[in-house]
């Protein structure tokens, strides 16, 4: 799949994420269990707020955090569940694309291996090829070799017997 590809179908599942974090934001304060869940969700997530919000600004020592009204806490655990999904969905994304780079890269790395391994094949085969030229070249030789010494017999033996005649002939 190409990076354009790729790229626009984030950007379309990030599109529909936001509606579909409505729509579980919606189920999840409509239904009585969890409702009751994300309201305590939403008053502890209050207390951290208060309280991280303190030591930044250096205030130290405990406080008294109060509750937040219903309402509140439902508008605050209505935007805790549309970010949730909408990060979780964001991430899973960001999973994806990472693990597709990751299998590019495999796949690249994988392309080089076979490509030095075809190489080094092709080496070894011609490698083998010049063995053989020069185990035959070396045969030839020993061949050439030893009909130049057949040669120089013949040629000694032929020379000594002119000479012989030779000095019959005197």
């Amino acid at each position: 799949m190409s990076a354009l590809a790729v790229k626009l179908t984030s950007l379309a599942v990030k599109t529909v994420a936001k509606p579909l974090a409505k729509q579980v934001e919606t189920f999840a304060l409509t239904h009585p269990t969890t409702r009751q869940w994300l309201m305590r969700m939403a008053q502890g997530y209050h207390r951290l707020q208060i309280n991280v919000t303190r030591r930044v600004e250096g205030k130290e020592g405990k406080a008294f955090v109060g509750t937040i009204t219903d309402e509140k806490a439902m508008d605050t655990a209505s935007k805790l569940v549309s970010e949730t999904v909408v990060f979780s969905i964001a991430g899973v994304l960001v999973m994806w694309e990472y693990r597709k780079s990751v299998e590019k890269e495999n796949a690249k790395r994988e392309e080089k291996i076979r490509r030095a391994r075809e190489i080094e094949e092709e080496a070894t085969r011609e490698k083998l090829d010049t063995l053989r030229h020069l185990k035959s070249l070396a045969d030839r030789i020993k061949h050439i070799e030893s009909v130049v010494e057949e040669l120089k017999r013949e040629n000694h033996d032929g020379n000594r017997s002119r000479t012989a005649w030779a000095w019959l002939a005197r």
